[in-house]
């Protein structure tokens, strides 16, 4: 009960500081008040969704190329004697 009353108290406030012109009239319009609390949740649930989905990518390609900086780094060496073999010839 009593987390229920933070929720719902929480999401005012969101509500409040994301649209301060409109609150008001949501205010006294219960229906466009749930519509646009369920609107700006998922919203937000999109938001955080994509975000961690980036994120975690991120991660995954930071992962995979430091993983690869051994074979890049002797691939540049090969490259450079390659080179310098060449020179030399």
């Amino acid at each position: 009960m009593v987390a229920t009353i933070y929720v719902l108290a929480i999401v005012m406030v969101v509500m409040y500081v994301t649209y301060p012109d409109d609150f008001p009239q949501l205010i006294s319009n219960p229906g466009m008040l749930v519509d646009a609390i369920s609107v700006e949740i998922r919203r937000r649930w999109m938001i955080l969704k994509l975000g961690s989905l980036l994120w975690i990518e991120r991660k995954k390609m930071d992962y995979s190329l430091w993983k690869m900086k051994p074979i890049i780094k002797a691939e540049q060496l090969k490259q450079q004697e390659d080179k310098t073999n060449d020179r030399s010839v």
